[in-house]
């Protein structure tokens, strides 16, 4: 198969979602240009994958629809001037100027990737939500008309993009299992002796179930002072953020420990005994547990679609009701009172990366959609 020119629409986190992604392109002979913002440590990483980088200035805070023109319009300069053959957008505001800078730029094989639909589609009432939910709803049904398909991340968001007709009825819509994962860089580690240590992973946003972890480590900790609750990830700017002044709160109290923020959550995840996400954000598939998978860690989460692909309950973890801090005590308590818990889950979450989440096969299935394929 001949050669073709991939652009990839990209934000900050491109390296780190599509780097493998990027580097299969490569491998199979493909000339890739990254658009993104102009990060230096994103350019050299993206460049060192044997990519080209083209930075673009696109407003990550921001989907006014007449601010946006301009940047369709700028961004099909570019994919013009790099002769692109394909292009792929990834994250939400990506997915509304991407294909339709590509389509003014004359490129029919338009794809974009669903990574979940956010803070506007989780739940709640409040104005501002809904009438961000309103806007991206609408914009996402002009642009995602525009390719010729979209890769979604669970069935709920199949199911959506279908209902709220964001594509045409003859369009492909083709499920995958979320970014994949890179089985050696993410190896399989014993879970660590000693006392049980609860990790949980994840910007800083209420609609992560932080405050519902927070809760169900304050109940343990009363009559298991031993176990260790600990957070890690960055604040957000986004409606949903939690504050320093919170951080600062459970640090008082001894119920949470702050790890901080990382670019390698390795070192962590091999700490802990056991991994909870108890999520009710509008997640496409949240990286975070499948990098516990490849670990080997067993997981707690939430009965939602993006989650229930991840998590067997009773196989590898355990899979509690949404916004219930007394389900989430009672599942991680199953761990404290029975420690081989962990190392017989552990060891099932590893054989469901192996089996469904390497990113060898997430990769071969987006580039056979894509007729990139070797």
């Amino acid at each position: 198969m001949h050669s073709r020119t991939v652009a990839i629409i990209g934000d900050r986190d491109t390296d780190k979602f599509r780097g493998w992604l990027i580097r299969d392109m490569v491998a199979a002979g493909h000339r890739v240009v990254v658009c993104g913002p102009r990060v230096d440590k994103l350019i050299a990483t993206i460049t060192g994958l044997g990519a080209n980088y083209r930075p673009v200035s696109l407003d990550q805070t921001g989907l006014d629809p007449l601010g946006a023109v301009g940047e369709v319009v700028a961004l099909a300069h570019i994919l013009r001037g790099e002769r692109a053959d394909i292009v792929l957008s990834h994250s939400t505001k990506q997915n509304v100027v991407g294909p339709l800078a590509a389509r003014l730029a004359g490129i029919r094989d338009v794809f974009a990737m669903i990574e979940g639909f956010g803070w506007a589609f989780a739940e709640g009432d409040e104005f501002r939500r809904k009438a961000l939910r309103t806007m991206i709803t609408n914009l996402l049904r002009v642009s995602l008309r525009c390719c010729a398909g979209v890769f979604v991340l669970n069935d709920a968001d199949e199911t959506f993009v279908r209902a709220e007709r964001l594509v045409r009825a003859d369009q492909h819509v083709v499920k995958i299992n979320g970014t994949g994962i890179d089985l050696g860089q993410y190896a399989f580690t014993p879970a660590p002796s000693g006392e049980p240590a609860f990790l949980l992973i994840a910007r800083l946003l209420r609609e992560k179930g932080i405050l519902d972890f927070v809760e169900a480590a304050r109940r343990l900790k009363q009559d298991v002072p031993h176990a260790r609750f600990q957070l890690l990830g960055p604040l957000d700017s986004n409606p949903g953020a939690l504050s320093s002044d919170d951080i600062a709160a459970w640090r008082a109290e001894n119920v949470v420990e702050y790890l901080g923020q990382t670019d390698d959550v390795r070192p962590f995840l091999r700490s802990c005994t056991t991994f909870v996400l108890p999520t009710y954000y509008r997640e496409g598939l949240p990286r975070t547990v499948i990098e516990a998978l490849a670990t080997g860690r067993p997981v707690i989460t939430t009965d939602i679609s993006a989650c229930r692909q991840t998590t067997v309950d009773g196989l590898n973890g355990f899979v509690v009701p949404k916004r219930d801090p007394a389900s989430l005590a009672a599942a991680m308590r199953r761990f404290i009172t029975d420690p081989s818990l962990a190392a017989r889950m552990g060891q099932a979450s590893r054989r469901i990366a192996e089996d469904v989440f390497d990113v060898k096969q997430v990769n071969m299935v987006m580039m056979q959609a894509m007729t990139l394929h070797s």
